[in-house]
């Protein structure tokens, strides 16, 4: 029994003896290494706000672990971690007191086998209040009118928040703002249209108690509104010379005119400018009468005074009652005189047909132009004037236009001057067939006959010729056509021939006439005596030049006469005319002896045989 107990003792002594010996090889296996990198030994720093986080590396064969010692407003993360490379960081919270404040790690590892404390510091908060910059008193306040942002600036050591009261009409932003930062706060008012002051608050605080405050106003609206013109001058029917209202308001406005015989349209209008309509109802009464059209803007108004006229009896006269225009009418214009004791209108049918003023009260004159009549028809127009009850008419009248049939076309043919014969479609004219081209004599005023008195060429030779006389000065024979166009550049021709007696004027001239006012040399070419530009002295002693031709006597002579033409004509009148000028001398030769009886140049209409020779009529060309 004691042997049993005996070994059951040993037994049990055999694992207490053998535990020194274990023990020492797991410290042998288990040898602590540890290496701590980048924690300062004279403590970790932080400012009262702090810039981030601050961290640094443990290197470790065994786990460890970190304690914190009165580091609540600051965290470690992480606080433990097996062996390995592990980083280790501090963040901590901003310190909203007035004293610093310090705590304490603490790293340690293998059971003891490595401790490290390391102090943790942390500046002092802001002790500055709060405060706002850019408030005069502080009150912000507003024009009516303002639309434009005004911003001021808030500083405070602690965290904020703003609530703005009574501002639904201004936006305030930002309503928060960070501990020992500058916020710049934005105010944006809307137009005031009250005709009140308004005002709001904006209250900072911090946390739940209040610190500041700000009002913010806004000027009350000033309501403008003018209408012009200020008066309206109406005639017993009604008619106005002026119904336009020009209406100019900085809100909504209405109108109102308190009688039933003044209307106005529209008679509400929004912000701007407007134009109203004034319409005015007959006045039967023999009295004149006035109302006063009232213009309302909130409390502003404006008024403009109608002057109706009583019934008179209305007068109106105008002169002439009929005008005509030129088919091409550039820069002509028709007067007409109107006489009246009252407003006037004008009005006419026609778009062709420009009249000015269409408005006007008592006397005045009206002044008519016209655009070109293209149609190869006459036009008419007819012109209204009303006073009151009473209505004159103007008729105007156009001649018509231009008509092929009417013009010879020098474009396609020539124009022959041939007596009692058609060409070309056009029949020279006679007393009794006036016709499209024509031929006429004038004649010098002295006291001796004219053997041929009348103007147009006829069939017989004898009588279609002009025997000029020997006082020569201005005896002509005139060539009138027509033409429908004549291009610039082009050149106008006519050839003829005449027959010289024995005592004839000298010297001639062939010129022509494309505006109906002024006479121009034509170029002369054919069997003349003298120079084509030959200098001469007229009778009045004037030295002058001109294209001119000295005949042969007792003979027959064949001309051309040419002209460029200076710019393009249509409708042009061309008249040529030969004519008999006044020398005295030309080139040296003196015609001093002037001849006392007639004598006798022939001046051909038809073809003529001198001599043997034939000659051709005359005959006008476009080259």
């Amino acid at each position: 029994m004691r042997f049993f107990r005996t070994c059951k003792y040993l037994m049990l002594l055999i694992p207490c003896l053998a535990v020194p010996s274990c023990r020492e090889a797991a410290e042998e296996e288990e040898k602590v290494e540890i290496t701590v990198t980048g924690l300062p030994d004279d403590g970790v720093r932080f400012a009262a706000v702090p810039a981030g986080e601050v961290s640094f590396q443990i290197a470790s064969t065994v786990r460890w672990s970190i304690r914190k010692t009165d580091l609540d407003w600051c965290t470690v993360t992480p606080m433990n971690d097996l062996s390995g490379q592990t980083e280790v960081t501090f963040k901590a919270v901003a310190n909203d007191t007035d004293a610093p404040r310090e705590g304490q790690i603490t790293i340690s590892a293998g059971d003891g086998a490595f401790s490290r404390s390391v102090r943790v510091f942390q500046e002092a908060g802001s002790t500055e209040p709060f405060a706002i910059s850019g408030v005069d008193g502080g009150r912000i306040l507003f024009d009516p009118d303002d639309a434009e942002p005004v911003s001021f600036t808030v500083f405070s050591g602690k965290e904020w928040t703003a609530r703005a009261e009574g501002l639904d009409w201004c936006t305030v932003s930002p309503l928060e703002g960070g501990r020992n930062q500058q916020a710049t706060l934005t105010l944006l008012p809307s137009p005031n249209k009250v005709e009140e002051e308004r005002s709001g608050t904006i209250l900072f605080l911090e946390g739940e108690e209040a610190i500041a405050r700000v009002t913010v106003a806004q000027g009350a609206f000033v309501a403008r509104i003018s209408a012009t013109p200020g008066s309206l001058y109406a005639a017993a029917s009604g008619q106005m010379e002026s119904s336009v209202v020009t209406v100019t308001a900085n809100a909504p406005w209405t109108a109102s005119a308190g009688v039933d015989w003044v209307t106005v349209e529209p008679a509400s209008g929004e912000e701007g400018v407007t134009q109203v309509t004034v319409t005015v109802g007959a006045h039967e009464g023999f009295e004149d009468r006035q109302a006063e059209i009232s213009f309302v803007n909130l409390s502003a108004t404006a008024a403009v005074t109608v002057n109706q006229a009583a019934r008179i009896e209305d007068r109106l006269e105008v002169n002439p009652g009929s005008i005509e225009f030129p088919a091409m009418p550039e820069g002509v214009t028709r007067t007409v005189a109107v006489t009246s004791n009252t407003i006037w209108s004008v009005s006419t049918d026609a778009d062709w047909l420009t009249v000015s003023p269409l408005t006007g009260n008592g006397d005045g004159s009206l002044t008519l132009s016209a655009t070109e009549n293209e149609d190869p028809l006459v036009r008419e127009a007819v012109v209204t004037i009303q006073a009151g009850t009473v209505t004159r008419t103007v008729t105007v009248t156009q001649l018509k236009g231009l008509d092929p049939a009417d013009f010879a076309d020098l474009l396609t043919g020539t124009v022959n001057w041939t007596a009692g014969a058609d060409w070309n479609g056009y029949r020279l004219p006679s007393a009794s067939h006036p016709g499209i081209a024509w031929a006429e004599w004038t004649w010098n005023n002295g006291p001796e006959s004219i053997d041929y008195p009348e103007g147009y060429p006829t069939a017989d030779v004898n009588k279609s010729m002009n025997r000029v006389r020997c006082v020569w000065k201005d005896d002509a024979l005139v060539f009138r056509v027509p033409v429908f166009l004549l291009p610039a550049g082009r050149t106008l021709a006519l050839d003829f021939a005449w027959r010289g007696g024995s005592k004839l004027p000298a010297c001639w001239t062939v010129e022509a006439c494309l505006d109906g006012t002024t006479w121009v040399p034509m170029k002369i070419t054919g069997e003349t005596e003298g120079s084509v530009d030959a200098p001469y002295t007229d009778k009045d002693g004037a030295a002058r030049i001109a294209p001119l031709r000295v005949t042969k006597k007792d003979s027959a002579h064949p001309f051309e006469a040419t002209l460029t033409v200076p710019k393009e004509m249509k409708g042009a009148q061309v008249a040529i005319r030969v004519r008999a000028i006044d020398i005295l001398e030309v080139n040296g030769t003196v015609y001093a002896d002037v001849p006392t009886s007639n004598s006798n140049c022939h001046l051909y209409i038809p073809k003529f045989t001198f001599g043997g020779v034939s000659y051709a009529g005359p005959q006008l060309s476009l080259r």
